[in-house]
């Protein structure tokens, strides 16, 4: 059996030790090597050339992007993971920009390390980044999100639940061109099935992921052309963000939450479904995007206090989803009108 060859770089020796021991555990995974600095693992990349490498970002000589770099210019085929302490380190996507292919937290649990190692030399791949919507304004997204899609182009945006007054969003990057394979993403849900979440009842139907679904972001539009990058040299965000939330605070200004997020969301859903990366998104799953868009806007009338006009959107919605989310979510079947 051909193993996955790896190579190590982090300037502290008890994790490169126990990223090895970890690896080399198991059948498909050998650690070829491991590098101190960013020189060495240069220098070590050109002579053992790996399949795989993992990059610490902090290192001395040269720093994790700096090797990347390098690396990448001499073994372009060579895969790279970001190794890092926060999934909110700025450096991770200077590491992406750089060639990495993604990263890893530090603190990561030794299966899922050796599913990232064995993952990255698949076809495709995600990069999620989760953002709370009711701790920035309008501005601040467009910041996070222009940033996000410098880096991915082909990106599309997902809710992260029905909350109307605390909303959060995530953005995913789509490393394969192609984008969502609708099948795919169907067939994660069913295997998910198989040991059902009781804290997520909507993954109990492949509808129930969908409904969360809004739609790529279009990366030539003026709101993310225009709007300034959120940087390490230029960290507009953490600039601007203590003015931005007292603001909020005090009345002055508005978080994206509520109608003008709704508004938002709605001129996503309206554009015609084309691009690659939503390609295979067939009718079916734009029904239950948009049943999904109800539910969102039923949370929101709720949020406003019209509760009779929020069951009625909502359980509208609910309605038309499969039998089995009816039961899973609500505890029965919901008769249409």
């Amino acid at each position: 059996m051909t193993k996955i060859r790896v190579l190590l770089a982090d300037d502290q020796d008890i994790i490169r030790t126990g990223l090895t021991i970890i690896l080399n555990y198991q059948a498909d995974i050998e650690v070829v090597g491991q590098a101190a600095d960013g020189v060495e693992v240069v220098e070590l990349a050109k002579q053992l050339q790996p399949d795989v490498i993992l990059m610490d970002i902090k290192m001395p000589r040269l720093n994790g992007i700096q090797a990347t770099r390098q690396v990448m210019a001499a073994l372009p085929r060579t895969q790279i993971i970001i190794l890092t302490t926060y999934d909110t380190d700025d450096w991770v996507f200077d590491g992406i920009r750089a060639g990495a292919v993604g990263y890893l937290l530090k603190d990561t649990s030794g299966d899922h390390l050796a599913e990232a190692v064995r993952g990255v030399l698949a076809q495709g791949g995600l990069y999620c980044q989760w953002i709370p919507l009711y701790q920035l304004s309008e501005p601040e997204f467009d910041s996070i999100a222009a940033s996000f899609l410098d880096v991915f182009p082909h990106t599309t945006l997902w809710r992260g639940d029905f909350s109307a007054g605390q909303p959060g969003v995530a953005l995913v990057g789509h490393l394969d061109p192609q984008g969502l394979d609708a099948n795919k993403v169907d067939a994660r849900v069913r295997s998910l099935m198989l040991a059902p979440d009781p804290t997520n009842p909507y993954l109990s139907h492949p509808a129930g992921l969908w409904l969360y679904f809004v739609g790529p972001l279009d990366s030539t539009s003026p709101r993310f052309r225009l709007a300034p990058r959120n940087r390490d040299g230029n960290p507009w965000i953490e600039l601007s963000g203590p003015r931005s939330h007292l603001r909020i605070a005090r009345g002055e200004a508005q978080a994206l939450v509520g109608r003008p997020l709704l508004v938002w969301l709605n001129q996503l859903l309206a554009l015609p479904p084309q691009g690659a990366v939503i390609a295979s998104v067939d009718e079916e799953h734009r029904k239950w995007r948009s049943l999904g868009a109800q539910l969102f806007e039923a949370s929101l009338l709720s949020f406003e206090g019209d509760n009779a006009a929020a069951d009625r959107l909502g359980f509208g919605a609910l309605a038309q989803l499969p039998p089995e989310l009816q039961l899973a979510v609500t505890g029965r079947a919901i008769p249409r009108d």
